[in-house]
């Protein structure tokens, strides 16, 4: 990083979490690291298989809360079109696994929990 210095102990312990930044610098880092962690737990969603657009989106909706909107399913899947989270959304509806709680853009959706879980 350009213009950043911390000495390699420091540098360790701040992408380790053991330590909290003291600086500027050390902050700069520890940003790095978030944004990095941030990546990787997505980097395992980009694919170009064909569907896996629609099955990135089934994972998406089964980290959102059990009820969610179209919109929080767009914000978590933002390279995803309109019309590939429409099909799968009724893909879900189909097989029974979310339910609409209304109609039009605002509608709300629900994901039904087996009792399983």
């Amino acid at each position: 990083i350009e213009g950043i210095t911390v000495p390699v102990d420091r540098l360790d312990a701040i992408v380790a979490k053991k330590s909290k930044p003291k600086n500027r610098s050390e902050q700069e880092v520890a940003g790095y690291r978030d944004v990095l962690k941030e990546f990787e737990s997505r980097i395992g969603t980009i694919t170009s298989a064909r569907g896996a657009k629609r099955e990135m989106v089934y994972a998406a909706i089964h980290r959102l809360p059990e009820e969610f909107s179209f919109s929080d399913i767009h914000r978590v899947c933002p390279g995803v079109s309109f019309a590939t989270l429409k099909r799968a959304l009724q893909d879900l509806k189909r097989k029974k696994q979310i339910v609409s709680l209304g109609k039009g853009r605002d509608a709300r959706w629900k994901r039904i929990v087996s009792p399983s879980h």
